[in-house]
């Protein structure tokens, strides 16, 4: 008897582990990436990332075709309990340098991210 019991609950685990399994295949958690500063500093600090290489990040993005979105936009997802597109991504700036609109901006316009 203590055996069907024992099966039984093992059953009844592998169960539950594959339908967990199958509800988290279909929750995306978006990348969120975030800057500092965007200039030709990147080997003095680690704040920072030179414009050449964010245009790689960027280039990245927009050939694998993701759906660029800011802090504000994921957390109105986040506050309507909306599921968030596959291929999305996060992008953040802190501190509002000047080199995020001189460096940055002209990059995420080449590539219509903004």
């Amino acid at each position: 008897m203590k055996s069907k019991k024992l099966i039984f609950s093992g059953v009844i685990l592998v169960a539950a582990v594959i339908i967990i399994r199958m509800f988290l295949a279909f929750i995306y958690v978006p990348p969120i990436l975030m800057y500092h500063s965007i200039d030709e500093h990147e080997n003095t600090t680690k704040l920072s990332l030179s414009p050449e290489g964010f245009s790689r990040q960027m280039e990245f993005l927009y050939k694998h075709k993701y759906n660029v979105i800011s802090l504000e936009e994921f957390a109105t997802y986040l506050r309507d309990k909306k599921m968030v597109p596959r291929n999305t991504a996060v992008l953040t700036f802190d501190d509002g340098h000047l080199d995020n609109y001189t460096n940055a901006y002209p990059i995420l316009k080449k590539y219509g991210i903004m």
